[in-house]
C-alpha cells in the first residue's frame, strides 16, 4: 500500500545583522532564503531591535540574505 506524505523536515537557523564596523544591531531587515522572503503566519520575518532573527529552513543547501531599503549587507 502506498503512503503519500509531504516531508516538512527543517532546521532552525539563528543569526544577527549588525552595521559594519559597529556592534549595533540592524532592526527591521528582511530575511530571505534562496531569494524569497521568509514568511511566518503571513508576515515576513525581520530582525528584531538587537538585529537578531530565527527562522526554519528546509533540509538542504540554501542561500541566506538580508535586505533593507537603503542598505547593503
Amino acid at each position: 500500500v502506498g503512503v503519500d506524505f509531504i516531508d516538512k523536515s527543517a532546521f532552525t537557523v539563528t543569526g544577527s545583522v549588525i552595521y559594519q564596523n559597529t556592534t549595533c544591531g540592524v532592526e527591521g531587515a528582511y530575511v530571505k532564503v534562496d531569494g524569497q522572503f521568509v514568511v511566518e503566519d503571513g508576515i515576513p520575518i525581520t530582525t528584531n531591535a538587537a538585529g537578531l532573527f530565527e527562522i526554519q529552513v528546509p533540509i538542504g543547501e540554501h542561500h541566506l540574505t538580508v535586505e533593507q531599503d537603503g542598505h547593503v549587507y
